[in-house]
């Protein structure tokens, strides 16, 4: 599991804080933000204040994109490969509504891949079904880069 501290006393909570917080949620599993108290400092904000400021600017926002490949299909897509069952099963577990994306890779943009504010995660389809996968085609990882604002590639964890 891939943990970020932030300690400090966010008083105040500011635009440049938020947005280091933001650019970080894709790279870890867990983002802990310690909201202390700095003894030196005369407070702007309650430390239930900062807490609260923080819980609502990251309340719709996170957004996860799942990339992720099953098998050697060699560029075609073969249905027993799909990621189709373990999105099943992520919902469940997760107890989420998690949208699987067949549609060609190569075709989708970020913006496509969200229908509502209310979705929270996305998988697209098994890479490998894909000749630059296999090929490792620089284009198409330019393109799966593109699709979000921070992509880390965990392959060998």
């Amino acid at each position: 599991m891939r943990k970020a501290v932030f300690p400090g006393s966010f008083d105040p909570f500011t635009l440049g804080h938020l947005d280091i917080l933001k650019r970080s949620l894709l790279l870890f599993d867990e983002i802990i933000v310690g909201v202390g108290k700095n003894i030196d400092k005369k407070t702007m904000f309650s430390e239930k204040q900062r807490i609260s400021f923080i819980e609502k600017c990251f309340k719709n926002e996170a957004k996860i994109i799942i990339l992720s490949h099953v098998g050697r299909p060699k560029g075609k897509a073969i249905e027993a490969l799909s990621l189709k069952p373990i999105c099943e099963n992520l919902k469940i577990k997760l107890n989420q509504n998690i949208k699987l994306i067949s549609k060609n890779i190569k075709e989708i943009k970020s913006k496509d891949l969200f229908d509502t504010p209310d979705e929270k995660i996305v998988i697209l389809e098994n890479l490998r079904f894909f000749e630059g996968e296999e090929k490792n085609d620089n284009t198409f990882a330019k393109h799966l880069a593109s699709l979000a604002e921070i992509y880390v590639n965990d392959a060998f964890s």
